[in-house]
């Protein structure tokens, strides 16, 4: 999907991904891989948003469940 779209809400539970869920490690090689898109992480435990925060990347933004914004 990351390569075939400029925004892509996804979650990003923990800090290593799992079988069900993205995590941080995997997060990082897409956002790597696919510059072209901007990526709104959601569904996160405690300290994914700190770490995802602390990697300060331009395409890589963090939200709280239940945001709304408008693209």
């Amino acid at each position: 999907m990351a390569e075939e779209c400029n925004y892509l809400i996804c979650d990003c539970s923990a800090l290593k991904g799992k079988k069900s869920h993205i995590g941080v490690d995997n997060i990082v090689e897409l956002v790597k891989k696919y510059s072209n898109c901007t990526f709104y992480t959601t569904h996160m435990q405690n300290g994914v948003r700190e770490k995802i925060l602390s990697l300060n990347k331009k395409n890589l933004i963090p939200l709280f469940d239940y945001d709304e914004f408008l693209i």
